[in-house]
């Protein structure tokens, strides 16, 4: 599913296997920030709005920033 949505149930996904309890799980902040993590290739999105070009699967979908993407969720606490 090529899309926010697509990205925004990857990083739903991804923070319910990362969860290490139950109740981990229910964590609003962290589900929060892996949520927005996955969704952050997207905003690119929203230059396109703003001139007009479509800056679409540049850079930001690239494997260099899915590798800086997972360095940043494991650095954040569990």
């Amino acid at each position: 599913m090529p899309s926010p949505v697509g990205h925004a149930l990857a990083g739903l996904a991804i923070h319910l296997a990362a969860a290490r309890d139950r109740w981990a799980a229910w964590d609003v902040a962290a589900a929060g920030i892996t949520v927005g993590a996955a969704l952050a290739p997207d905003l690119d999105l929203v230059l396109k709005l703003v001139d007009g070009r479509n800056h679409h699967q540049g850079g930001s979908h690239s494997l260099i920033a899915a590798a800086a993407a997972a360095a940043i969720r494991l650095w954040l606490p569990p």
